[in-house]
């Protein structure tokens, strides 16, 4: 029986903390001395528990943050280059530097031109942290005259993908 009493207000103890009250709470229809001395319950009293005295309950344990990890991040070194002036039919190549400023790896899907006079090559494998590496451009002026301006949309897991990549130059017969 007094196992039983016990249990009982260890509940009533437990659902008061789990419902956020106060750490003083007032227990009707027991008389807590009674359950201690193994008495009946002679009749219904307001008692008050210190949950405090009692045991100790830290109803907000400590959560740690999680810790803030950056993705991939590229840096080129320039994002525009200027071939100046090319003869009609000529092809300029140029390599776009760049460094992988991020914490994870830097996959590049694609390089994709403006159009078909520009083509881009890039590396398929991924390029770890603090390593550096370049993307090929290349520009074919054949069928273009006067100023020219194309570029290439890098894409990948970086920041702010895709980037840019511009080429200018001014074509002459």
């Amino acid at each position: 029986m007094k196992f039983f009493f016990n249990s009982l207000l260890f509940l009533i103890l437990l659902s008061y903390w789990a419902c956020g009250s106060e750490p003083t709470q007032t227990i009707n229809s027991l008389k807590l001395d009674s359950i201690a001395n193994n008495n009946p319950i002679d009749s219904p009293k307001q008692e008050t528990i210190a949950l405090a005295d009692t045991m100790a309950i830290d109803s907000q344990p400590n959560k740690k943050a999680r810790p803030a990890f950056k993705s991939a991040e590229i840096k080129f070194v320039d994002t525009v280059y200027n071939f100046g002036n090319i003869k009609q039919g000529e092809s300029r190549e140029y390599s776009f530097k760049f460094k992988n400023i991020g914490d994870k790896p830097l996959e590049i899907s694609k390089v994709e031109g403006s159009c078909g006079c520009t083509i881009g090559s890039y590396p398929f494998l991924p390029i770890s942290k603090n390593e550096e590496n370049a993307i090929s451009a290349r520009f074919d002026s054949k069928g273009k005259i006067n100023k020219q301006e194309t570029y290439l949309l890098v894409h990948s897991n970086a920041l702010n993908s895709p980037h840019k990549l511009i080429l200018k130059s001014v074509v002459v017969e």
